[in-house]
């Protein structure tokens, strides 16, 4: 009886998942590949922003920047995921809902990561284990001052805790007057801050960053009826990757890199797995996700820094053995992310 019981929850659950998994399957591809770009992105950017522990020459320096920086729409489009599940109108968000369920876990996941990594990085620095280190973490993480990745926990807590206030006023907003908002809020938070790089100063700003502004976005545009085209989609992605190449374009703040998460958001929109097993197995790589962006640079930086290996160890094959390590990183913390899991207190509350 007690199996038969069991079975049933089983297949329950099973349904359930399937059922989210349907309904979001283009939500589900987005973050596995945003993920996987990310760990690509620190695979080629722990190279170029440590270049005292990696000699290079000027061509593996030029092709480590460029294979980093057109791969910034990764972390806007975790953003704009963000917007497109929690402001949609059928959401409930209360102070109490992102203070207890969202906050909770990012602080949870940020001081038992952080700390942790902070250790490994101070171990590594100093050769040494002293009885200071788990303080001297502690303070790391609170200043933020540990695994530098970590910055995108610090800003989705701010948004988590300003989501309730948004999504009042969103959901009381016509369409013209959310387009009006985005509009403002892309002005201020990208337009100007490229005018003060080219020497052109402005006093007008609003206090709200692009974070907001992503998520704001991720919302209009996975709620915004009709169809635009994919082939104009990749066609302007493509545009934006050479321009970002050309120019060097560097920052989630630039419209650039806007337009970039734009496109990737709706070459994704949409996109549906009929096969219900597929629709199973994309379910579970979704949801490792957080746990692959939480500990993918550990690989990165045991192999970089501590078993002194990395791409340019190979001499001229540091094209193709960039792409080796970095499918290597992703296959190691997806199985790490698996693993983590397993402990039932970091799957209830963490992952």
């Amino acid at each position: 009886m007690e199996e038969m019981r069991t079975g049933s929850l089983s297949k329950q659950a099973s349904k359930q998942a399937s059922k989210q998994a349907s309904k979001q399957a283009d939500i589900s591809l987005l973050r596995i590949v945003a993920t996987i770009a990310v760990v690509f992105l620190h695979t080629n950017s722990t190279l170029t922003e440590h270049q005292e522990l990696f000699q290079q020459t000027g061509s593996q320096y030029n092709f480590f920047l460029c294979s980093h920086l057109v791969l910034h729409w990764a972390v806007p489009v975790f953003l704009m995921i963000t917007g497109a599940l929690l402001l949609k109108k059928e959401k409930v968000i209360t102070y109490g809902i992102c203070i207890k369920k969202y906050c909770k876990r990012i602080l949870l996941a940020l001081f038992i990561f952080g700390v942790s990594f902070s250790m490994i990085e101070l171990f590594i620095s100093r050769r040494s284990v002293s009885w200071t280190m788990p303080l001297q973490s502690l303070m790391n993480v609170i200043t933020g001052n540990s695994f530098s990745h970590l910055w995108y926990l610090y800003a989705l807590i701010g948004l988590y805790l300003v989501l309730p206030f948004f999504k009042a006023a969103l959901d009381n907003m016509s369409e013209v007057q959310l387009q009006i908002f985005l509009l403002i809020l892309f002005i201020f938070a990208f337009c100007l801050p490229c005018l003060e790089m080219i020497g052109v100063e402005i006093a007008f700003t609003v206090p709200i960053t692009y974070t907001a502004f992503y998520a704001v976005l991720g919302k209009y545009l996975y709620e915004k009826d009709g169809h635009i085209s994919k082939f104009i989609c990749l066609l302007a992605l493509l545009v934006c990757l050479i321009v970002v190449c050309v120019f060097r374009i560097d920052g989630y703040d630039h419209p650039i890199t806007a337009v970039e998460s734009i496109c990737i958001f709706l070459l994704f929109k949409g996109l549906n797995v009929k096969n219900e097993v597929r629709k199973q197995r994309l379910w579970k790589l979704d949801r490792l996700c957080f746990g692959v962006y939480l500990i993918h640079p550990v690989f990165i930086h045991f192999t970089y820094r501590v078993l002194k290996i990395s791409p340019i160890s190979f001499g001229d094959m540091y094209c193709l053995m960039m792409f080796v390590f970095g499918v290597a990183y992703i296959a190691c913390a997806f199985m790490g992310s698996w693993l983590m899991a397993k402990i039932k207190l970091l799957r209830e509350y963490v992952l």
